[in-house]
Order: structure tokens, then sequence, then C-alpha cells
């Protein structure tokens, strides 16, 4: 994922188009959750990543296994926000909907934090809640 803007600055979120970055990242996260490895291949997701799902919070051990709950669902993202947050960081908000394993459609809103480790974004938290 690369989304670059000519600039003589040397931070990363100088060098982007922030919501042009946010938007493919999302495109490539539920394009590609369903195959929790190639997040984990690309290091999307790391082992210091964490996630949180109606309260409760996954890392280490635990994350792989939400990941795969995870990939049992299907999204579709109907709008999102993004916002820089420092110099290394974006900050994604994505409204949608989502089935569950289970066939029930709901909404949901999914927060990313992403950070960039100077040659690719990743996850450092994310937190996805579903409004019954």
């Amino acid at each position: 994922m690369n989304t670059s803007k000519n600039s003589g600055k040397n931070q990363i979120l100088d060098k982007i188009d922030i919501d042009a970055t946010a938007q493919q990242f999302v495109n490539y996260y539920y394009g590609n959750v369903s195959n929790f490895q190639a997040l984990i291949s690309s290091k999307t997701i790391r082992e210091h990543s964490r996630f949180k799902f109606n309260k409760t919070k996954y890392e280490n051990e635990n994350l792989l296994s939400h990941i795969q709950f995870l990939g049992k669902c299907e999204y579709s993202p109907l709008d999102m926000e993004s916002i820089d947050s420092g110099t290394r960081r974006i900050d994604i908000n994505v409204i949608g909907r989502i089935k569950l394993p289970n066939k029930q459609v709901k909404v949901m809103s999914q927060y990313f934090g992403l950070c960039h480790d100077k040659t690719s974004w990743y996850i450092k938290s994310s937190s996805l809640t579903i409004i019954e």
C-alpha cells in the first residue's frame, strides 16, 4: 500500500494522501479478513496487535482464534473516516454491516489504529462493535 504525494518532508504522513491510504487499507483488510494468514504473512497483523470485540480484548495467544472468527463473518463497509494521529499513525473508523456466522446481519462500527514502521502499515489496535 503506497499512496505517495510529492513532499520534501521526512515523516510518512507528510508524504501520503491519508484518506487514500486509509481507503486502500480498508479495502485490503476486508478483502483479506477471511484469509487471516494473508493478514499475518503481510505483517498487517503482528504479534503485538490488539483487538477488542464487544468489550472483550484479544491479544497474544487468543488473538488468532478471534481473527479466525472474524474471517467467518461477511462485511459491507458503508462509510469511513480517517485522521492522522502523530507522525506515523492513522486512525480509521468504518461503519457498515456485518453478517455473523449465524447469518444475522447487524450494523457495525470498527476502529483501526494503524502504525507505520518505515516500510508498511500494520494494525496496532482495532475495536469492533456490533450495534443491536
